[in-house]
């Protein structure tokens, strides 16, 4: 795709559909590890793309809360709470991660934030909301 052709990197429906790829990711590492806290906390390839994904679905949060403020008031602000320090110390202070603290985000509140990005995107008329 030629430099001209590609959405901005702040387009809401973009975003929201990557939070929703990016969560699929997570659930699919969830059940290929079956969805054990004992194998997340003692295999690293699990952590490492968890970690990835949740780096991944931070910054499109990031963009959207930048770029789309009204949308991510309405939407996001009531669930996410502290999460962009997550992205912060997945990414840069990895060596301070709480490991139950991810596996919570991983579990519960990134379900939170697919179904708020789903949401919107019903909202906006968006047929992109076939993810799980």
């Amino acid at each position: 795709m030629s430099r001209d052709a590609r959405r901005p990197l702040g387009d809401l429906k973009e975003n929201l559909s990557w939070i929703l790829r990016y969560s699929d990711g997570i659930e699919g590492y969830l059940t290929y590890f079956n969805r054990s806290y004992e194998e997340f906390l003692e295999n690293e390839m699990f952590q490492d793309c968890c970690l990835a994904k949740i780096g991944q679905i931070a910054e499109c949060l990031n963009r959207i809360s930048k770029n789309h403020r009204s949308e991510y008031e309405k939407y996001f602000v009531p669930i996410v709470g502290e999460f962009h320090g997550m992205r912060d110390i997945t990414i840069h202070q990895y060596e301070n991660i709480n490991y139950r603290i991810i596996w919570v985000f991983l579990t519960k509140e990134r379900l939170l934030i697919r179904d708020a990005a789903r949401e919107c995107l019903d909202a906006l008329g968006s047929d992109d909301t076939d993810g799980s």
